[in-house]
């Protein structure tokens, strides 16, 4: 593959990934953040973490260096199932892009897993999901 291809994939890579918005839920789970934003850091899609944890994991002033992550407290409830389902309700409403994911803390999208399933979505209107393995 020339270099003017390569240039060009990721131009396109790119363009893909301003559609999408990663949300990433979590509730307790300190390390796996840190884990999912040193992963995320570096790729070119917006993530929002949202913890519904009691007391924040993070303060704001954490994320002054990554642009493109953005951290939300959003504790509702000490019961945890309803808080649980308050901050899912809460996380579906912060994508603002043609395309959004759920990815769990401790999971992690490949980014050629994402452009594969951007790709195909992309293509095909009549596709209202994309899943790999």
């Amino acid at each position: 593959m020339s270099q003017i291809d390569l240039i060009r994939q990721a131009s396109n890579s790119k363009n893909l990934l301003d559609k999408l918005t990663i949300v990433i839920p979590s509730i307790n789970h300190g390390f796996l953040l840190e884990r999912s934003i040193e992963y995320w850091r570096n790729i070119p899609v917006r993530v929002h973490i949202v913890d519904g944890s009691k007391v924040a994991q993070f303060a704001v002033a954490d994320f002054r260096d990554t642009e493109n992550i953005s951290y939300h407290h959003a504790h509702f409830s000490d019961e945890k199932w309803s808080n649980f389902f308050s901050v899912m309700n809460f996380a579906s409403k912060l994508p603002t892009t043609k395309y959004s994911a759920i990815c769990g803390d401790d999971d992690f999208f490949t980014y050629s897993g994402l452009i594969s399933c951007l790709e195909s979505l992309e293509k095909n209107n009549s596709v209202d999901a994309a899943v790999g393995r």
